[in-house]
């Protein structure tokens, strides 16, 4: 006897199944109708599950570790922090000093530029930026002067100048590829490839939180490890082989990456062998 399932089971078990994979990546999850998640409206569907009290909903989503009140504090705080420093920039605006959006910006010894980096992809925080006296889109021609000026330093450098290269291009150049002109841009790819002797690639390294979120996938994949397991050989783990290896046969690299993952998957890791001490390198200080 087949057991149907109503139009509505399957839209709820596809909801619940993204917010499974947002509390994976540890998205910052909000129960309102602003908040969106891989383009859903992830945070309208928390909404009306907590406003009509649907019970049964509610510990399912409840069961995947999703805690309203826990959420509600968590952002809570993010608010608070938010205002402290929207009240450093007004500060800041209203004494003349003259606005830096990059990461090196520092205002009575506050990093207030990595505030303002983070803020461009926060739109209310931007609205509320806009509404304060300073307007990111005075910025969009800025990206154009200074590429050309990386160019003209990059055709006159020292090839052994490399590395201090790469930096400038990952920090300040390619972040703002969109407001660049094609012409410009070919233009460093042909410097670079004369200077270098290689491909200037645009696109960012893949950095640790990706790898992991590409580590959770592989170890919840049913089809691709069945077995549930973190690690398995490189021929069954492809490119994440190297990456979960090297945390297991290092202690520190693994503490670091420590809060990516929930209690649970902490315990099946140490099943496996990983946060083990003697496998603890000591680093550098």
């Amino acid at each position: 006897m087949m057991i149907q399932v109503s139009r509505n089971e399957t839209k709820e078990n596809q909801w619940l199944q993204l917010l499974e994979e947002a509390l994976e990546e540890n998205v910052v999850i909000r129960p309102n109708y602003r908040f969106t998640y891989k383009d859903k409206n992830l945070g309208s569907f928390l909404y009306r599950a907590e406003k009509k009290n649907n019970t049964v909903l509610l510990e399912k989503i409840n069961a995947l570790g999703f805690d309203y009140k826990k959420i509600r504090r968590q952002n809570s705080i993010r608010n608070k922090k938010h205002n402290q420093w929207l009240l450093l920039l007004k500060e800041a605006i209203s004494e003349g000093v003259k606005m830096q959006v990059n990461h090196r910006f520092n205002y009575k010894g506050k990093n207030l530029g990595t505030f303002l980096v983070a803020a461009k992809e926060n739109k209310t925080l931007v609205r509320k930026i806009k509404k304060i006296g300073l307007d990111f889109d005075d910025y969009i021609r800025k990206p154009q002067l200074y590429a050309e000026r990386f160019l003209k330093d990059l055709q006159n450098c020292d090839a052994s100048k490399k590395p201090r290269f790469i930096n400038r291009f990952y920090r300040y150049v390619l972040p703002k590829k969109e407001h660049l002109k094609e012409e410009t841009i070919d233009e460093i790819n042909i410097a670079w490839k004369n200077k270098f002797g290689d491909r200037r690639v645009w696109r960012f390294p893949m950095i640790e939180e990706q790898r992991i979120v590409l580590w959770k996938r592989f170890r919840y994949d049913e089809e691709l490890n069945p077995e549930g397991k973190w690690l398995l050989s490189a021929e069954r783990m492809g490119k994440k082989f190297n990456f979960a290896y090297r945390r297991k046969k290092n202690v520190y690299l693994m503490k670091k990456a420590e809060k990516h993952f929930t209690k649970k998957e902490i315990e099946e890791l140490k099943s496996e062998g990983y946060f083990d001490e003697k496998y603890l390198i000591q680093q550098p200080t």
